[in-house]
């Protein structure tokens, strides 16, 4: 990571900002461009309306918990649109999160070359409409690339790395095919840890990783409708997303549409 009391850090941190902004100015609250990505907008709904096993997906349920954190107080505060404000804030917090690790990893004097990486991807069509709508995947991408570059830094203790790694895998499921990049990262160190070591960083990992998914399951079946550990922990493969049943997504080719905007009928997939 940079440092963010030079000039470089300072423009890559404003960089990060000004995507932190994007993601409240580029598109409005309920737009098509949340329809077409689908899942944004069912995050922020969910958010405002109850915590729950059926609204908080196990794949990634540290943004459901985060966005009813920021979402709630708000709420409170009269502040409309609540749960949307907190799925663009973390939406855009990951992508700047991501632009500031791609700046430092270029270094103090290619800082440019860095973010101008992060910019590029995303002006993508993807990374787009992720950052700027409301989704979970920067976020934990974001997460995921400080730990794997926690383990690459020779400086960062096995705890920072374990931390970094704990919160990755709480963001989204998949993070966990990162695991073994950082336990080789870790092992390829030039004072890296014992076989030992790592063998029991990787179970202390993954223990608490564990407890945390059963716990949070725990309290959400606690506070609303019960549902199974496995059948919680496994939803997402149960899902059906095939184009036939989702015909929205076959929209989500056209970027036009995303910002140009669709009007769709009442029959709608979501009404």
């Amino acid at each position: 990571m940079l440092p963010l009391c030079d000039r470089p850090g300072r423009s890559a941190l404003l960089l990060s900002a000004l995507v932190v902004v994007g993601a409240f100015a580029v598109f409005p609250f309920g737009c098509d461009a949340e329809y077409v990505v689908f899942d944004p907008v069912w995050y922020a709904v969910g958010a405002e309306r109850d915590l729950a096993a059926t609204t908080v997906k196990a794949h990634h349920p540290l943004f459901h918990l985060l966005v009813a954190g920021i979402a709630a107080p708000l709420d409170l505060a009269g502040v409309p649109r609540p749960g949307h404000i907190g799925t663009r804030l973390l939406s855009g917090l990951g992508a700047g999160m991501i632009l500031l690790l791609l700046a430092g990893l270029a270094g103090r004097e290619r800082w440019r070359v860095g973010a101008g990486l992060g910019l590029l991807l995303l002006t993508g069509r993807a990374w787009f409409l992720e950052a700027f709508t409301g989704e979970n995947v920067l976020p934990a991408i974001a997460a995921g690339m400080a730990a794997l570059f926690a383990a690459l830094d020779e400086r960062r203790s096995l705890v920072t790395v374990g931390l970094w790694t704990f919160v990755a895998l709480l963001f989204r499921q998949d993070n966990v095919l990162l695991v073994p990049a950082i336990a080789l990262a870790l092992h390829w160190r030039a004072a890296p840890p014992t076989l030992a070591r790592l063998a029991s960083w990787l179970a202390v990992v993954g223990g608490a990783t564990a407890m945390a998914y059963v716990g949070i399951w725990a309290g959400l079946v606690w506070v609303g409708p019960d549902v199974g550990l496995l059948d919680w922990i496994w939803g997402i493969a149960k899902d059906d997303y095939s184009i036939a049943q989702r015909p929205v997504l076959v929209h989500g080719a056209a970027f036009g549409v995303a910002v140009a905007g669709k009007q769709w009928a009442a029959s709608a997939p979501w009404s």
